[in-house]
């Protein structure tokens, strides 16, 4: 059954979900940043070990990877940045940088002075993983739910899969669903359909745009990523996109929708006769569903999901397997 709404009422995230999902959000979060705390605690140890002589430490630098990594971090050097100068220029840059900066270094305490400075980094570096985590656990909610009937409706025969980083589908059957999705489901294959997760289309946009959800009509049996792209080229292949959004947080509701509108409005202007659009976002504040179901309405979106109301997961998820 096509996952179309007829009232705002319907898709709307109550307060109760919205509660539960930054409950589940705050769990996750804590898990996140477990390696940053056992970072800084190293860092503290050694720091301790070298001792609060300045030249100590810039000599222990030069040996020391560890001691670089938490040098750079005291500087606030982004992975960006880092690339862009080198590596030889960043270790020059941190002995010009912390004997420019000594006295700063020195007062009240140097070891206390570069640990706090490598934390408050750490914490920054914490806020984009987690920022990154949103999509990808709104990836893995979704998948589990299409894993699960591809198992149902093929018992996995049939079916393979495309992992994150890797070139070559293999094969669904045997393939512990948990440890796939947490290492990146990037494209499911079933008969005569391919569907892809944040692959770039490059007709959308001016210089092509990556896609949440796609799903392309394949007429024989692929293996390779390159066989995707080659998919992905031609508009004919396409039979349905789809915006989505995990962010929990009522106050970024709508930023999330206009984002996602823009994109799936840059999608249709694609093509002369669009693919089906769909939206799934976890936080659908009143005014969003309005204008979400004004538009399934018009014919500009073809269905809708609230991540925190799985009958309605399974219901597109249904719907897009049969497509």
């Amino acid at each position: 059954m096509q996952p179309i709404y007829h009232h705002p009422s319907e898709i709307t995230t109550t307060p109760a979900e919205t509660a539960e999902g930054f409950r589940q959000q705050s769990m996750r979060q804590f898990t996140l940043a477990s390696p940053f705390v056992s970072g800084i605690i190293e860092a503290q140890r050694k720091l301790a070990y070298i001792g609060s002589d300045l030249e100590n430490l810039l000599h222990a630098a030069e040996r020391d990877q560890e001691i670089i990594e938490i040098l750079i971090g005291a500087l606030g050097l982004t992975e960006k940045a880092r690339n862009a100068i080198g590596s030889e220029e960043t270790k020059k840059f941190l002995r010009r940088h912390i004997l420019a900066k000594k006295q700063d270094f020195l007062e009240p305490d140097i070891i206390n002075n570069i640990l706090y400075r490598y934390a408050l980094n750490s914490g920054d570096q914490l806020g984009g993983v987690k920022r990154n985590d949103t999509g990808k656990q709104a990836e893995i909610k979704f998948g589990k739910y299409l894993l699960t009937r591809m198992q149902t409706k093929y018992q996995s025969f049939g079916v393979s899969y495309l992992q994150r980083r890797i070139d070559n589908f293999m094969n669904l059957l045997g393939t512990d669903f948990c440890v796939l999705l947490e290492s990146g489901l990037s494209a499911l294959q079933w008969p005569g359909r391919i569907l892809a997760f944040n692959m770039q289309c490059s007709f959308v946009g001016s210089r092509g745009n990556n896609v949440d959800i796609i799903l392309l009509k394949t007429p024989k049996i692929i293996s390779t990523r390159t066989d995707i792209r080659a998919l992905l080229s031609e508009r004919d292949n396409y039979i349905l996109c789809g915006e989505l959004k995990g962010g929990i947080d009522p106050a970024g509701a709508d930023e999330h929708w206009k984002t996602a509108r823009t994109a799936l409005d840059r999608i249709a202007g694609s093509f002369s006769t669009p693919p089906g659009l769909v939206f799934i976002g976890a936080a659908i504040e009143e005014s969003m569903a309005q204008e979400i179901i004004q538009r399934m309405k018009e014919g500009k979106l073809a269905g809708v999901a609230n991540l925190c109301k799985p009958q309605q997961i399974e219901r597109l998820v249904n719907w897009l397997v049969e497509l």
